[in-house]
């Protein structure tokens, strides 16, 4: 009886020893892929710029929110044009298109996208907008840069009021900055007065 013990006690140990030996390939070949981060942060709920990554529920909750006071759907896509974008105001549909990873302050951003367009109109929110595909910055118009730095100033403004009620963190507030700074930049370069 003694030696079916040993036998078992060896066979479930070099089983336990597959598991493990399996597991840390599994997380060399990860840190290889160079997609350590993405899935760390994702199990954290750390995303872009240290924001909190929302649950199914919160995107849930802000569907409902979104829908009932501007009309705008959510709709997942699998990525964007940059790395960089969790989230996308589409006006022409209404819709804030959004990644898996999609954090608290991107959610906040295209929402406020959508607040203006509710306030102002369809026609006059995409007035002078850049057509689809048109690089930035160097074959935006100056009426495309002008209405670029109005929305995303709308934007930056609203932001900076509600910080606290979205508890922001401080690298999510300087890109809000930085956001907005950028559209400034180029039209300073093109020798254009800022609006007010």
């Amino acid at each position: 009886m003694i030696d079916q013990i040993k036998k078992g006690a060896t066979h479930f140990a070099a089983y336990v020893k597959k598991i493990i030996d399996d597991f840390f390939k599994w997380l060399e070949d990860l840190f290889k892929s160079g997609k350590a981060d993405d899935i760390f942060d994702n199990i954290t709920g750390n995303g872009l710029y240290g924001g909190k990554v929302l649950s199914k529920a919160e995107l849930d909750d802000w569907a409902k929110i979104l829908l009932k006071k501007f009309g705008t759907k959510l709709k997942k896509v699998e990525k964007f044009d940059s790395p960089d974008i969790l989230a996308q105001f589409d006006p022409n549909t209404n819709t804030i298109l959004y990644k898996n990873d999609v954090t608290e302050y991107f959610m906040v951003h295209e929402h406020f996208h959508a607040e203006e367009m509710s306030k102002i109109g369809f026609d006059e929110y995409v007035k002078d907008a850049a057509l689809f595909g048109t690089k930035f910055p160097n074959e935006y118009t100056v009426e495309n840069l002008l209405r670029s730095y109005k929305r995303e100033k709308y934007v930056y403004e609203q932001i900076e009021k509600n910080a606290k009620r979205y508890n922001l963190n401080p690298f999510e507030l300087r890109h809000n900055y930085l956001n907005l700074d950028i559209y400034q930049f180029h039209l300073e370069k093109r020798n254009v007065k800022i609006p007010k």
